[in-house]
């Protein structure tokens, strides 16, 4: 699997990786982990460090991770959902101009991806204040900001962080607050068209039309949503197997997650066949 965009370390371009095989033990530990926290920057952070094998053919850390950018995350968090059997998702949508409900599907492995272009992960940019030195937003960026409820000092915060100089003339300014209030709306439409025009991007909204009037519709899709799979819907598939089969706890949280669901599956076609006589 490669990253759109990567990780730059010590002047190397980390893009390869790969995700670990997927039991029920690594999933319970993931799950009683992701229980205790509420941001979802940090559950991503640490689902990725805990599923995935290498970076580049490194170690992967939760530090390396928060240090991807966000496109990359999103691609990981996607990626995850298909190694997990989860390709074929259903949304539900509701219609802009007849306003009814509508369900539509996608295939996550289909979804393009575009890949960073030159210059990634910096950009720099003329503005009122001088030239400006940036770099993409992060994850550990994003974990920063979720503590903000006021948007407009969390994106204000978000630009500080980024900012990696910036000059007037031969001068060097340093980032301040007060700076930082001194970037005029042109300044940061700049900003973030330089950011986008570098930075890889993954799909989050698709066009679907509805089935009862026909009008188009742009329906968002959560790059995270597998994060919801993480649950207690394990303890009573461990129940499940264990009460059918009368293995241990241990040797069911070995199984890998598809043979797993193949088994309770069978379980499930066993239980219909029984129902109908």
């Amino acid at each position: 699997m490669r990253l759109p965009g990567g990780l730059v370390q010590d002047g190397r371009l980390l893009r390869e990786c790969t995700f670990k095989p997927l039991t029920g033990k690594v999933e319970l530990e993931l799950f009683t982990v992701l229980d205790s926290m509420s941001s979802m920057p940090e559950q991503v952070t640490i689902t990725l460090s805990m599923l995935l094998k290498h970076l580049g053919g490194e170690k992967v850390t939760p530090e390396k991770v928060s240090q991807l950018c966000i496109a990359d995350r999103q691609f990981l968090m996607q990626q995850l959902a298909v190694h997990m059997g989860e390709d074929e998702l259903w949304y539900t949508a509701v219609c802009f101009e007849c306003e009814q409900r509508f369900d539509f599907q996608i295939r996550t492995s289909e979804l393009p991806v575009r890949e960073a272009r030159p210059g990634y992960p910096h950009i720099s940019v003329d503005t009122s204040l001088g030239r400006c030195r940036l770099r993409l937003p992060t994850g550990d960026d994003q974990s920063i900001i979720s503590g903000f409820s006021d948007t407009d000092v969390a994106f204000k915060q978000l630009v500080k962080r980024s900012i990696l100089s910036l000059e007037k003339g031969d001068k060097k300014r340093n980032i301040s607050d007060t700076l930082l209030s001194k970037f005029t709306k042109d300044d940061v439409a700049v900003m973030e068209e330089a950011m986008d025009s570098v930075s890889p991007a993954i799909v989050t909204s698709i066009s679907t039309t509805c089935p009862e009037c026909g009008h188009r519709n742009i329906a968002k899709i959560d790059p995270y949503f597998i994060l919801e799979h993480f649950s207690d819907n394990l303890i009573s598939e461990i129940h499940v197997l264990a009460s059918t089969y009368h293995w241990s706890e241990s040797d069911i949280l070995a199984l890998p997650r598809q043979r797993r669901h193949h088994y309770l599956s069978l379980i499930d076609q066993r239980t219909s066949v029984d129902d109908y006589h």
